[in-house]
């Protein structure tokens, strides 16, 4: 087993790499950019309305039912 901790090779950033994730994160933001409003409207619509039925927590609360 080796008990080593290797010396750093020195890379650095990989501008190539980097340049791909912005193209492919670019087109992502402009998608959902325009569903962020109607995202928002069905999260306040669950809080406001929502039933905690599901929620693991008010679950672990409740005691057994008969």
């Amino acid at each position: 087993m080796l008990t080593s901790v290797s010396e750093s090779t020195g890379y650095g950033p990989n501008r190539e790499m980097s340049a791909f994730g912005y193209l492919v994160a670019l087109p992502l933001v402009v998608l959902l950019i325009p569903l962020v409003p109607i995202i928002a409207l069905v999260w306040l619509f669950s809080k406001l309305f929502g039933t905690d039925e599901g929620s693991p927590s008010t679950r672990a609360k409740r005691p057994p039912s008969a």
